[in-house]
């Protein structure tokens, strides 16, 4: 991975692998994805990134951010909900390597 576009790599029971580019928020979502955050704290977040990038805040933002964070989880499988905070493994702690 590199800080413009993170791929998944992912290879099933055939040995078969299958790589899937992620979008742009999809990626910053993964990326602030740090197993401590709460999708109601997350929300907050989001909000305090347009404000303080004087962007508009869409009406629908907490929709889109759900419906983003669901596919992370379900078509991805790039993230997981716990119910508490948990401690993400040493590869998902910084992924983005530069070359």
């Amino acid at each position: 991975m590199n800080s413009e576009q993170i791929s998944l790599i992912e290879k099933d029971e055939n040995g078969t692998i299958k790589i899937t580019t992620m979008e742009y928020w999809p990626q910053e979502m993964f990326l602030d994805a740090n197993g401590k955050t709460s999708i109601a704290d997350y929300l907050t977040i989001l909000i305090k990134q347009f404000q303080d990038s004087n962007m508009e805040i869409p009406d629908d933002l907490d929709v889109f951010m759900t419906e983003t964070l669901w596919s992370l989880k379900t078509e991805l499988k790039a993230i997981e909900f716990t119910d508490i905070p948990i401690e993400l493994k040493e590869e998902f702690k910084n992924p983005i390597k530069e070359k």
